[in-house]
């Protein structure tokens, strides 16, 4: 799913990162990328896009961390 600055997100649950976690990391697309022990805290959580970098890269309000959509859900109203 693309995102916007200013859309609703929910980051995905800790039980999706047990399902997805490989040695700490989640597979998106063909990459790779880390989701740290401080990264897990934010699971479930709400949070608002701030910023889209290049190749899809998310920053939210509430977390100083990075994420990439596959990360996230969609919180709808």
């Amino acid at each position: 799913m693309q995102y916007k600055a200013g859309d609703r997100v929910r980051v995905k649950s800790r039980r999706w990162f047990r399902d997805n976690a490989i040695d700490g990391s989640v597979c998106y697309g063909s990459m790779i990328t880390d989701f740290s022990k401080k990264m897990k805290r934010c699971c479930g959580k709400k949070a608002t896009v701030t910023d889209v970098g290049e190749g899809g890269i998310l920053w939210l309000d509430k977390f100083p961390h990075m994420f990439c959509a596959e990360m996230l859900d969609p919180i709808n109203g």
